[in-house]
Order: structure tokens, then C-alpha cells, then sequence
């Protein structure tokens, strides 16, 4: 009779099944775990941590500012910020990372609440980003399509404020003439940071044949595409800025050398025109 031969980590694995052993998992196990059930996310700047046979995955997200704990399961919850206390289901489907809120946090409630004067405004705090100041007021944030960045809603005062885009800066009052938003007196114009041989920042929403990310646009966020896009540039030694999340000059020279010199996934040379659409992507491992 042959004999039957396993290898060292499928004995490992049926150690745990039967509680033979109680070793924690190494990071490298852990981590494949999420990236075989969830591979259309990354699982790689947080912390991995087994609790009671759970496995756990806690990130920061500079984009809602808080610590945010991954489940296997399935399931997250914010543990810290504006947002804590709000839970919800995530999952890939047909590729693509999807949310489900099963419960608000005490402040997207309020948000919920406060909304309700602005006829004007989206009715749903899960369409904007919420922040409290020091005097616990509550500010929203929504994207600026039409000039960049975002404008931050106060809705204690009916103040308002612009971050990035081309208002950068731009302060003053806002009023809802029924689902219309009017704009009132400007108590501080916009300050449009100066960079040189940057265009007018132009917001990006997904990456496709049609509209690819190109000279002239930045992110709201460093959570964004772009600075993505330079840290992997960086990497490659082709990108020799700070990632910044701006297409500047830099960004450009980066973008063509690297097409200059690869393929793309089906072999065929990448167009030099600096233009980082769907096969640009792909090449670089988005």
C-alpha cells in the first residue's frame, strides 16, 4: 500500500479543525483568507488579528478618519470617529466591492435628522461624509463635479466651505428654496492653491476607454486613484515626487516611461500617450 503523504500546512489546518492545537495563524494565512473570500479588495495596510478562531482585519481610513474592523464573516464595524458604531455587510459581487449598512452610527443618524431642513441636500447621510467639529457641530461633505473637491455643508449654521477643486477656499451661507440650493452672501472667496504647470483640476469618477485619468486631473482624497497610480510609479523608481494625487508634469513623465517600457496583459506594447486608461491600469496591477 502506498503511503499517503500531506504536506506541513494541511496538517496544520487539520490540527485546528479538530482544536488539536491552539497556535494563532501567521499574518501570510490570514491575509490569504480574506484575499481568497474577498479578492476584490486589497487586504494589505491593516492589521491581522485571531480572536476565539476569528479572524479579524483592522485598517484607518483616512477618508471617514476611523478604524475600521474587518470580519471573515463578512461584516465591519467602525470602531472610532464620526461613524462609530455603524455596521455593515460587505461583499464581492460580479467582481466588484459592495456595501451594505445594516446599522447607522448615532451621527449618521443625527445627520439623517438634521437633513430633513434641507429639502436641497441628499437625504441620506451615506451620501456624504460626515465630520463633527471641536464645538460638536456637524459638517457634511459632498463632491464639487462641476469645479473639483468638495464642498462641506455645516448644517447648524447653513455655512458652507470648499476644499480642492477650483473654489479651493471659498466660503459663505447657503439656503433650500425647495430642492434648489441657493448660495448666499461669499464671506471668503476661493483661494485656488497654485501649483505650477498644473490645468484646472478635473474630477474623475471610474476609469474607462472613453474617459481614461489624464494630465490636469487630481483626487479629492488620499484614498483616490492617482495617488495609488504614483505610489506604484514610485516603486518602479519611474516617479520621482511625493504622491500627491495630482497629474502634473511629474506624474506625466512617469506615466509615459512606464508605457515606454511595458506590455500590456496580452502581451502588446502599451501606447505611449500618458494616458492611464483600462490597459495602463492593468499592466501597472490594478
Amino acid at each position: 500500500m502506498g503511503k499517503f503523504i500531506i504536506t506541513e500546512q494541511e496538517k496544520q489546518q487539520i490540527k485546528r479543525l479538530y482544536n488539536l492545537i491552539t497556535e494563532q495563524k501567521t499574518e501570510d494565512e490570514m491575509r490569504t483568507e480574506f484575499e481568497t473570500k474577498f479578492p476584490c479588495r486589497k487586504w494589505k495596510l491593516g492589521t491581522f488579528k485571531e480572536e476565539g478562531g476569528t479572524i479579524s482585519y483592522t485598517w484607518y481610513s483616512k477618508s471617514t478618519k476611523s478604524n475600521i474592523k474587518f470580519n471573515l464573516d463578512g461584516t465591519l464595524e467602525y470602531l472610532d470617529g464620526s461613524y462609530q458604531g455603524s455596521k455593515v455587510k460587505f461583499e464581492c459581487k460580479d467582481g466588484e466591492y459592495v456595501e451594505t449598512t445594516t446599522q447607522k452610527s448615532q451621527t449618521e443618524i443625527d445627520v439623517d435628522n438634521k437633513l430633513k431642513n434641507f429639502p436641497c441636500l441628499d437625504q441620506d447621510s451615506e451620501n456624504f461624509k460626515i465630520r463633527k467639529t471641536s464645538d460638536g457641530k456637524i459638517i457634511i461633505g459632498s463632491r464639487d463635479t462641476n469645479n473639483g473637491g468638495y464642498i462641506w455643508y455645516n448644517l447648524d449654521d447653513s455655512t458652507y466651505f470648499c476644499k480642492g477643486g477650483s473654489l479651493d477656499g471659498e466660503k459663505g451661507k447657503f439656503s433650500c428654496s425647495g430642492e434648489t440650493i441657493q448660495w448666499g452672501d461669499i464671506t471668503q472667496s476661493g483661494t485656488t492653491k497654485t501649483v505650477t504647470n498644473r490645468l484646472t483640476p478635473t474630477h474623475f469618477s471610474n476609469v474607462t476607454k472613453e474617459s481614461p485619468i489624464i494630465y490636469g486631473m487630481r483626487d479629492n482624497d488620499e484614498e483616490g486613484l492617482i495617488y495609488e497610480i504614483q505610489k506604484k510609479l514610485k516603486e518602479l523608481n519611474l516617479y520621482t515626487g511625493e504622491p500627491d494625487g495630482q497629474f502634473g508634469p511629474i506624474t506625466l513623465k512617469a506615466v509615459e516611461a512606464f508605457q515606454a517600457s511595458n506590455n500590456d496583459v496580452d502581451g502588446n506594447p502599451l501606447v505611449k500617450d500618458g494616458k492611464v486608461g483600462p490597459k495602463t491600469i492593468k499592466a501597472l496591477g490594478f
